[in-house]
């Protein structure tokens, strides 16, 4: 059955105009993992705050662009990765939370933008946004459930980026 649309766009749903992008069943994606790399150069896009349904881990999602890209290639490419601030004690028993080993990746965060308050809030999120810092880039592999396509899951192992041990940028990078 063909479509035929009204090219007024007073009579749009919502102003936004019908487009047929077809049978999207043979579409799958391709993800593009960066190289592990050490001190990059990158700029925090977005930090948002969030947290788990049950409210007992929180996090800040940080969307982060390489300012100089890598070997010529991935200039400007986004690079998405959360830094913990709060697990519920109650909740995270295990030793690598009791020695707060879940907040060294804020630490390195908060001294490489130079933010000194020991509180997480609106403030440190908007701080974050702009600044420029370096980065260590590392490939995370981790398992996730799919659909099948035939009406069942199954898991398979993805890679993804993150980024870890956040730095200041020395003198001669701020330019």
């Amino acid at each position: 059955m063909d479509v035929q649309f009204d090219l007024n766009k007073d009579m749009w749903y919502s102003g936004v105009e019908p487009i047929d992008v077809g049978n999207l069943d043979e579409v799958r994606e391709e993800r593009q993992v960066i190289p592990a790399t050490r001190n990059v150069k990158l700029q925090i896009i977005k930090a948002e705050n969030a947290f788990n349904k049950e409210n007992t881990y929180r996090s800040i999602n940080l969307q982060l662009n390489l300012v100089d890209g890598i070997d010529g290639k991935y200039k400007g490419k986004p690079i998405f990765t959360r830094v913990c601030y709060y697990a519920d004690p109650n909740v995270y028993t295990k030793e690598w939370f009791t020695k707060k080993q879940h907040l060294v990746q804020l630490k390195y965060l908060k001294r490489a933008i130079g933010f000194t308050s020991n509180v997480v809030d609106g403030h440190l999120l908007e701080d974050l946004k702009g600044k420029q810092l370096l980065g260590d880039i590392i490939v995370r592999k981790r398992k996730i459930i799919v659909d099948d396509g035939a009406g069942g899951k199954e898991e398979v192992e993805q890679l993804d980026n993150e980024v870890r041990n956040f730095k200041p940028l020395t003198l001669e990078q701020q330019v």
